[in-house]
């Protein structure tokens, strides 16, 4: 009995001292596979309604999370290194890429699949359940910040998944909308969305995603998809905001945003 609980004893402090094992409560965070699962429905079913296709899209969202991609501002810049994200007793792995100096600040990117991001913390999305995790401050994402149409009333601040110019602000000013390239994956489902509606602003296969303060979610309105004019408005001081900053007027709805690159 003593021989076989000392084996035992010493198996597990064997296994407790192997290099690159993680803990039972750590795990690798796998990327969203919303885009995947997405494209292949629409190539399956060209006749899918933009509505029903950002219906899909956003049960994907629930269950996938979409694929947040961060720059990590630190000033090691080494090449690759893990990021370690915490959600109460759980601990999420991912790794960090560099893109050899090709960004402007030679950033290094993560993926993390999520569904929301606010300044603090990240939505973290696997297996179909959600998990609030706490956002390291080194992990940078654009930031657009929504003023009402005085150009002073601060309404919120979005974090958008990905380096874009939102397209507009939706009408009532919770979310600002961003273009999400579904590329050259679905052009017989695009070719359908465009004959049925021919005012949408761009040949190019794409849906139009919410980015709130509270939430994110695709939308399947086609009035979003219309394309909205806008209007630098430019203040003195702005040229000392970054090479990045924009400050810009929708005309038809008024709202004003801010936005640069987390590198600047």
């Amino acid at each position: 009995m003593l021989f076989r609980t000392t084996l035992i004893l010493a198996f597990i402090l064997i296994a407790a001292l192997m290099p690159g094992q993680p803990s039972a409560a750590q795990e690798r965070l796998q990327d969203s596979r919303l885009y995947e699962e997405l494209t292949a429905h629409l190539r399956a079913h060209p006749e899918t309604t933009l509505e029903d296709a950002a219906a899909l899209a956003n049960e994907l969202l629930e269950r996938y999370g979409i694929n947040y991609e961060f720059a990590i501002l630190e000033e090691e810049r080494r090449e690759a290194f893990d990021i370690t994200l915490s959600a109460g007793p759980r601990r999420f792995v991912t790794d960090a890429v560099s893109d050899s100096g090709a960004g402007p600040c030679g950033e290094r990117w993560v993926t993390v699949s999520a569904k929301h991001v606010d300044e603090t913390h990240i939505a973290i999305v696997q297996n179909g359940k959600t998990f609030i995790a706490n956002r390291l401050q080194d992990m940078a994402l654009d930031t657009v910040k929504v003023f009402a149409p005085d150009g002073t009333t601060l309404l919120f601040e979005a974090h958008v998944p990905w380096q874009t110019i939102p397209e507009e602000v939706v009408p009532g000013g919770d979310a600002v909308v961003v273009y999400m390239p579904l590329y050259d994956d679905v052009p017989e489902w695009w070719k359908a969305v465009a004959k049925a509606h021919p005012g949408i602003f761009t040949r190019y296969p794409h849906l139009m995603l919410a980015v709130g303060a509270e939430g994110t979610r695709f939308l399947g309105d086609v009035e979003r998809y219309v394309g909205h004019s806008f209007e630098n408005v430019d203040r003195p001081g702005d040229k000392g905001m970054g090479s990045f900053f924009r400050r810009i007027r929708f005309k038809d709805s008024g709202f004003v945003i801010e936005f640069q690159a987390p590198c600047t």
